[in-house]
């Protein structure tokens, strides 16, 4: 709607001009409101795309924050284990130098309580849970508590 398209109504001669500015003016009006309408319905075609396209982004995140943290306890898992047999696999080759050397208070078969008392299986488990928890200060001291 330029100006010079459509003067002030005073400075229209004709009554007829005037009517057929007003009905040109009329309908430049209602195919403007339409393709407005037309901008607004795309318009929230796209909004809703964005958000949905907002929400699974959102839900990917969550997916690889879950992933990389599964992933993590899967690997200090593994970690765990692998020093934790190996703490057990020191116990057992402990156990098989004392076999083969004598058991620390009953060497040379001069105690059998204490021979007795080296075997039972507590105390087998204490030693291999004091080993495992100086293998996990070792392994904490070399990773720096990561």
């Amino acid at each position: 709607m330029s100006p010079a398209k459509y003067p002030p109504p005073e400075q229209i001669p004709s009554a007829e001009r005037q009517r057929r500015l007003y009905v040109e003016a009329v309908k430049e009006i209602e195919h403007l409101r339409k393709m407005v309408a037309s901008e607004n319905i795309v318009a929230k075609e796209y909004k809703h795309d964005r958000d949905g396209l907002k929400g699974e982004l959102k839900s990917a995140k969550r997916s690889i924050i879950t992933l990389s943290r599964r992933q993590k306890a899967a690997d200090e898992s593994k970690k765990a284990a692998a020093w934790s047999g190996g703490a057990t696999i020191c116990v057992t080759i402990l156990y098989q130098l004392w076999h083969t050397i004598g058991f620390p208070f009953a060497r040379n078969g001069a105690d059998k309580k204490w021979m007795e008392f080296w075997s039972h299986e507590a105390v087998y488990g204490v030693i291999v849970w004091l080993m495992t928890v100086m293998f996990a200060e070792v392994y904490k001291a070399t990773n720096g508590n990561k």
